[in-house]
């Protein structure tokens, strides 16, 4: 892994290579989403906890029913170690009012409702605690469409090849990928259509 050269991005979204005489591809964003996750691990091994940044503005959701509340009570501390920190509302409304700096990008309601979801619907904590982890690596991760420096495609590979499984995300998606092109291929749509079904994108 630490014998790959990135040359060039593709599409704003993936990082050719070269590796002795073979070209491979990275997803750029399965890539640091699987970073961002080892170092969430990591950080909850050492029995860190996340530090949290509050929300301009607190998102709230309705509370539908008593068993929606009592599951979440349950959790409602346990999720603090994460960086969240939450509450009960008025009118039965479940209120996030602040979240874990790894998710510094702007917070849409989206980002809340599935962490409400993971909690609702999950019972066994270490698998509520990994979902947690795949949303907050998910969102802090470098995204498609982001235009990399060759200096940002060597650090975001740097950072890869330290990671115990640089071949998946935390999804299961795919990271890597040989690379089959001739010099003669056009890089269009069709390619680049070829190249998200590959890489479990579509």
């Amino acid at each position: 892994m630490q014998k790959l050269k990135p040359i060039r991005q593709l599409f704003d979204s993936y990082i050719i290579c070269t590796i002795e005489n073979n070209y491979v591809i990275i997803d750029q964003h399965a890539a640091h989403e699987r970073i961002q996750f080892e170092k969430l691990r990591e950080a909850n091994s050492n029995k860190d906890i996340l530090k949290s940044q509050y929300l301009i503005q607190p998102m709230s959701f309705p509370i539908k029913s008593s068993k929606e509340f009592d599951i979440l009570s349950k959790n409602i501390q346990n999720i603090q170690k994460f960086g969240f920190k939450s509450e009960f509302g008025p009118e039965n409304t479940f209120v996030v009012r602040a979240v874990p700096t790894f998710s510094y990008r702007r917070v849409y309601p989206s980002f809340i409702k599935k962490l409400k979801d993971i909690l609702l619907n999950i019972e066994n904590p270490h698998i509520i605690e990994s979902r947690i982890f795949e949303l907050i690596a998910c969102h802090s991760a470098i995204k498609a469409n982001r235009k990399l420096t060759i200096k940002m495609m060597r650090h975001l590979i740097k950072q890869l090849s330290a990671v115990k499984n640089p071949w998946k995300c935390p999804h299961g998606r795919p990271i890597i990928k040989e690379l089959y092109l001739s010099s003669d291929s056009p890089l269009n749509s069709q390619v680049k259509h070829e190249l998200d079904k590959q890489f479990k994108r579509t």
